[in-house]
């Protein structure tokens, strides 16, 4: 029963069909499945993909970091105390 239900949706993922009519769930999945089993270019590609991905997300952070400690450092530097004066700037 498993393996049938695994077949038949493997077809219907599988099969080509006029993407005007398929609903949009059907077609990520059907677009999903098809960048699966491209094994070929999925061999082709290696990890490059997600290593670019990786470094992306990597160089997100550490901004992040970088400027939120620049912020922190203006904000001293310019007599902002937040703990004591509830935020207002310190003369």
């Amino acid at each position: 029963m498993r393996e049938e239900v695994f077949n038949r949706g493997r077809l219907l993922l599988e099969a080509e069909h006029d993407d005007k009519e398929d609903f949009d769930s059907y077609k990520m999945a059907r677009n999903h499945y098809k960048s699966c089993a491209d094994e070929e270019n999925l061999e082709e590609l290696g990890v490059k993909p997600i290593l670019e991905y990786l470094d992306q997300v990597i160089r997100l952070i550490y901004f992040n970091i970088i400027r939120s400690i620049m912020s922190f450092i203006m904000m001293i530097k310019t007599g902002w105390r937040l703990a004591s004066s509830g935020g207002r700037q310190v003369e």
